[in-house]
């Protein structure tokens, strides 16, 4: 049970680290773009890029991270790991990549809006 209880301890803080990722993001972009209000500039709009896609690549690290953690959990009560086993390798392969976590449904719409709010904005005030 306590190794059930390790690897759901885990789970929990990689969730935690994707909602804290999503805050910070959305943020941060939105402190970029306000420094441009008054004075639009577009290469410090066009940096606000570069957070936005880091912040959705990082997010994307977690949630896969998370799902390896889950197999591993599954496999804990299956009772087809060593006790106290914390290692996620051999689940790399029954786990989509990071490129495809990356486009998930689950974090494609925040991050894709995001993303998507600078560039439009960008677009805007180069024209």
């Amino acid at each position: 049970m306590k190794h059930l209880e390790f690897i759901q301890t885990i789970v929990s803080r990689m969730g935690n680290n994707s909602f804290l990722i999503k805050g910070w993001s959305v943020t941060l972009v939105a402190a970029i773009l306000a420094l441009t209000a008054n004075n639009p500039n577009i290469y410090l709009l066009a940096v606000a890029i570069f957070p936005a896609l880091a912040f959705w690549g990082l997010d994307a690290y977690y949630l896969r991270q998370e799902r390896l953690f889950r197999k591993l959990y599954k496999d804990v009560i299956r009772g087809e790991v060593d006790i106290y086993l914390m290692e996620t390798s051999d689940y790399k392969c029954r786990v989509d990549s990071w490129l495809k976590t990356f486009f998930s449904p689950s974090i494609l719409p925040f991050h894709g809006i995001v993303t998507g709010v600078v560039v439009v904005i960008v677009v805007i005030f180069q024209v």
